[in-house]
């Protein structure tokens, strides 16, 4: 009997898929505007809060899950994290091999993040748009739960995700507020925002992403959470 598709197995199935012509187009520089300021306004965010909650950036150990071809973690070295200080792991070997060329002296851990073992804990465990890639709701509590384990007791675990479903789009879940909150209900909430003008607006208004980016049009939630 043939064995089950594991979930890693379908996720991979997924970015493929988003990786045709059509989808990869939206993210071209035709549309750099959208990408340039929703870039911006997330990393504000990002970079004041771990600014304020750190005292040295230098000192802190990051790790990020699902972390792609390294763009967060190329923001994080700007902050000042140093590159030895940074582990990342990520599920596909293109983007993997992609990010270790990027950040040379990162450790880098290709594969699912569920089987992943660390014998280290972190000041901050980040993931960007890993959990809506999933459509299991079992591994959404699982790898939360894993992500808890990583971060050190005081540390924390980052979250930036979208929150709407995309009825164009059935490889991706939204996941709400309140089920992000119910992942880290164990955790102390310290920041909660809603973000980032819906894609589909943004790419069309293009430059007025900043003029137009009002509380009800926003699609992502940024949220940090200090371990018990």
């Amino acid at each position: 009997m043939e064995s089950a598709i594991s979930e890693s197995d379908l996720v991979k199935a997924r970015y493929k898929r988003r990786s045709k012509d059509d989808v990869v187009a939206l993210y071209s520089l035709r549309y750099w505007p959208f990408i340039h300021w929703s870039r911006a306004e997330r990393e504000y965010f990002l970079g004041a809060f771990l600014q304020s909650k750190f005292e040295d950036l230098r000192e802190i150990r990051v790790l990020e899950v699902g972390a792609g071809t390294g763009d967060n973690l190329i923001f994080f070295k700007r902050l000042g994290v140093l590159e030895e200080n940074i582990t990342a792991i990520e599920l596909l070997p293109d983007r993997a091999s992609v990010l270790r060329s990027r950040m040379p002296r990162a450790r880098v851990i290709e594969g699912d993040a569920l089987s992943v073992e660390l014998n280290e804990q972190f000041d901050f465990v980040y993931q960007s748009t890993v959990f809506t890639s999933i459509l299991d709701q079992k591994i959404h509590d699982q790898l939360a739960r894993k992500m808890v384990g990583w971060a050190r007791r005081g540390g924390i675990i980052g979250w930036y995700d979208f929150t709407f479903n995309n009825p164009k789009n059935p490889d991706v879940m939204g996941i709400s507020k309140s089920a992000t909150l119910s992942l880290f209900a164990n955790e102390k909430l310290v920041f909660l925002r809603r973000i980032t003008l819906a894609p589909p607006i943004a790419r069309r208004v293009q430059r007025l992403y900043n003029f137009l980016n009002f509380p009800f049009l926003r699609t992502h939630l940024l949220a940090f959470f200090e371990k018990s």
